[in-house]
């Protein structure tokens, strides 16, 4: 049985991004819907209430995405679960690894393998996440040889 190594992929600075942006999205929503059943009147009820759903689902998908979507790494893999599903991938197995943005408090880590495409997203310190794939990649295409 493979040992966790003591790195994993952490989600917490954009949790607390979220906490902090959130309460001010859902205020400006609130003004907009205000203003909008004010001047509009036509636009209806029922079209601010589809639209605070939308808002809702979107900042839960957020929230459950952050929470749910777990990456382990272990000695010779790392396995990626969500939501009930569960996949392993061979570091030997990356081809490329990339990042959207350097050296910001959290960004994403998109990652492609000789199969497929994999994408983590808000990682906190996504420029070590890189440099530790990295390094394993390396270290089991040395090993191979």
């Amino acid at each position: 049985m493979s040992k966790t190594i003591p790195f994993s992929i952490s989600r917490e600075k954009h949790l607390d991004h979220m906490t902090k942006v959130v309460p001010f999205i859902v205020m400006m929503f609130g003004i907009q819907g205000y203003l909008l059943t004010r001047i509009h009147e036509g636009f209806g009820h029922s079209a601010i209430f589809v639209l605070a759903g939308c808002l809702i689902s979107m900042i839960t998908a957020f929230i459950t995405y952050d929470v749910k979507h777990q990456v382990t790494f272990y000695d010779d893999h790392f396995e990626m679960k969500f939501l009930g599903l569960q996949k392993k991938v061979s570091y030997h197995d990356i081809v490329s690894v990339h990042i959207s943005e350097a050296n910001q408090t959290f960004s994403s880590v998109h990652l492609r393998t000789k199969s497929s495409k994999h994408s983590f997203f808000f990682v906190d310190d996504a420029d070590g996440i890189k440099a530790f794939l990295e390094t394993r990649k390396h270290k089991d295409l040395k090993a191979a040889a």
